[in-house]
């Protein structure tokens, strides 16, 4: 007599290996995903600046360059 049961065990085994995977990246996406969608926003200012440089070489003395 033979025993279908034990024939189809490691196909079972891979699937339900394949079934507990899925189900733990769908619960770390879920988390993630609920994490990240948080009803807080934040507002800023942003402003440009201008700035002078100032640069020396071996055989020059300080240069000063700022933009006009």
């Amino acid at each position: 007599m033979v025993d279908h049961r034990a024939s189809g065990a490691p196909r079972l085994r891979r699937t339900r290996a394949v079934l507990a995977g899925a189900l733990v990246l769908g619960m770390g996406t879920t988390s993630t995903l609920a994490a990240w969608s948080d009803g807080e926003y934040g507002t800023g200012s942003f402003t440009a600046s201008t700035f002078g440089t100032e640069s020396q070489t071996a055989s020059s003395s300080w240069a000063s360059r700022t933009p006009r």
